[in-house]
């Protein structure tokens, strides 16, 4: 039988579920119809899940970075919707507000904020920078 603090714990984890992920929740259906039993195994389901629910956030983040807009505010960069709703159903999901500061698709030559575009191998590792920088980079690896 479950304890009353494992039905404290269920409660809390598929309401902040709900709060998130609203009717895309796994437990918005399922929150007010469940019996004791019924609670009991969703309760050893419930890491699988969040582990899901993590795995499908990390591929929501990779497909915004991919297919985002990118922008500067105030000299730095951001990543924007461009007003595509599917782009703007994956920023309310990872929490984010419109535009979102992108600091680490950032360019990573000395002073520069662009975006980063390419990469190469340096002696000091792999460097992502725009495309102006791309052969500066080479040039003073070749040095």
């Amino acid at each position: 039988m479950i304890s009353s603090h494992q039905l404290e714990e269920w409660r809390k984890v598929s309401e902040e579920c709900i709060r998130k992920w609203g009717d895309r929740s796994p437990f918005g259906i399922l929150h007010t119809q469940l019996h004791p039993v019924d609670i009991e195994t969703m309760l050893k389901a419930l890491p699988a899940c969040l582990e899901e629910i993590e795995r499908l956030k990390e591929s929501v983040l990779d497909m915004v970075i991919q297919f985002g807009y990118y922008s500067k505010v105030h000299g730095r960069l951001h990543i924007t919707t461009g007003g595509l709703s599917a782009l703007e159903n994956a920023f309310s999901g990872l929490g984010w507000e419109d535009p979102h500061p992108y600091p680490q698709g950032e360019c990573e030559y000395p002073k520069c904020h662009a975006h980063a575009t390419c990469g190469t191998p340096t002696k000091d590792g792999y460097k992502h920078v725009c495309g102006e920088h791309f052969s500066a980079l080479q040039a003073l690896e070749d040095k």
